[in-house]
């Protein structure tokens, strides 16, 4: 397989196309569930297929990335053939954590409270295999899909002023 398997919980959320799959596959309700309990292998098959079919759609719309570690937040515009990386770095001890939901005002208090500093940086890289399978290992590593362009944008002001 190129990606993985579907769980279930992921299954789940995209059930209405999944049984729209199996209807083009001529496989109706009743069908499915003879697969299930006399075909595991087939059944596996399918879910495979599916499974992959799915990731290719999400992945191919993928514009932003974000992955946030406790003093570490990174933000990855992600082109066609390159990925753009705008990332913020607690230096020092701090009570800052980026995996929190905190209010800004919050972070900045706390920040200002220790002896700790942010660094801003930049990177960019060309894709070193298919675009989706690069994107599709990041979140795999706990990247989120970002639906808009804000965050990259304020980083990249941000580190234009510098």
């Amino acid at each position: 397989m190129k990606y993985r398997r579907l769980r279930p919980d992921e299954l789940e959320e995209v059930r209405s196309q999944f049984v729209r799959f199996l209807a083009i596959q001529g496989i109706p309700a009743q069908e499915w569930a003879r697969l299930k309990a006399e075909e595991p292998e087939r059944v596996d098959a399918l879910l495979d297929q599916f499974s992959e079919i799915v990731f290719d759609e999400v992945l191919k719309e993928v514009q932003y990335l974000e992955h946030r570690s406790s003093a570490d937040l990174k933000v990855f515009r992600c082109g066609k053939q390159k990925m753009e990386l705008m990332g913020l770095r607690v230096a020092g001890e701090s009570d800052l954590d980026f995996t929190r939901d905190q209010d800004p005002k919050a972070m900045i208090r706390m920040l200002a409270e220790s002896d700790a500093r942010l660094q801003l940086y930049a990177a960019e890289k060309n894709y070193g295999k298919a675009r989706e399978l690069e994107l599709f290992e990041l979140m795999e590593s706990g990247a989120r899909i970002l639906r808009d362009s804000s965050l990259f944008d304020t980083l990249y002001q941000l580190r234009k002023e510098d």
